[in-house]
């Protein structure tokens, strides 16, 4: 996390180095989507680690995915994202049926989400040669996560025991790593690839219900981390 903060603020002083320059004003603002592969904790399997996501490959949208070159190098991004993951069901059954095999088991989940508003600095390097541009950007921002709904029935044939983990909904600052490739097709439009690294972590307070009426309630952290491909289009600014 850390390195994170220090890359940015090297960033930020580079761009008070550079003096502005009119004519290589240019941007772009578009819309992508692409996987979304869970990374560190959030992608563990293991029931017996709080900070197990139990996450697996999702979607991610970047709404907004904005830049803007101060100069022929340096410019200002943005992105307004969010992505959904389910979580591993088999893993959750088998861990549940390891620790009480006697028992038959059935499980019902929804999806992690989380979004984030986020602004930054670029660096681009553009090849007019090639009509491509390829801008490296970091990014710091507001961020939001919601934990899947999970419903757990444990049967022994004549009784059963139902628990639901009800959503709860956590905010925290993300940062986000990434690399986009532009490739101009027309005056005025880019096709675009773009690969980020995301990073936040989240405090919930979830409500855990069992059948009987009993409620529960339980605090834990949970780091979100995600590899995410995105592929889009771009409206060129100039």
């Amino acid at each position: 996390m850390r390195k994170i903060q220090i890359l940015i603020l090297i960033i930020t002083f580079s761009l008070s180095c550079y003096s502005q320059d009119n004519e290589n004003k240019n941007g772009f603002i578009g819309i992508s989507i692409g996987p979304s592969f869970p990374e560190g904790d959030f992608a563990k399997k293991e029931l017996y680690y709080e900070k197990s996501g139990l996450a697996i490959n999702g979607l991610n949208l970047k709404l907004i995915n904005f830049g803007y070159n101060i100069n022929k190098f340096i410019g200002i991004t943005g992105i307004l994202t969010g992505a959904a993951h389910p979580i591993d069901i088999d893993a959750l059954l088998a861990g549940y049926s390891n620790i009480e095999p006697s028992l038959s088991w059935e499980i019902e989940s929804s999806y992690w989400y989380y979004g984030a508003m986020m602004g930054g600095l670029l660096i681009s390097l553009p090849n007019n040669d090639y009509r491509i541009d390829i801008d490296i950007r970091a990014l710091i921002g507001l961020s939001s996560a919601t934990t899947p709904e999970l419903k757990v029935t444990a049967t022994d044939g004549f009784n059963s025991l139902t628990l639901v983990q009800e959503k709860a909904n956590s905010s925290s600052t993300a940062y986000n790593i990434g690399m986009c490739l532009r490739y101009i097709i027309l005056p005025k439009l880019y096709v675009n690839v773009n690969i980020d690294y995301f990073f936040s972590e989240y405090e919930f307070n979830v409500t855990i219900k069992d059948s009987s009426g009993s409620n529960i309630e339980n605090k834990f952290e949970q780091p979100i981390e995600s590899i995410n491909l995105t592929f889009g289009l771009a409206y060129r600014i100039k």
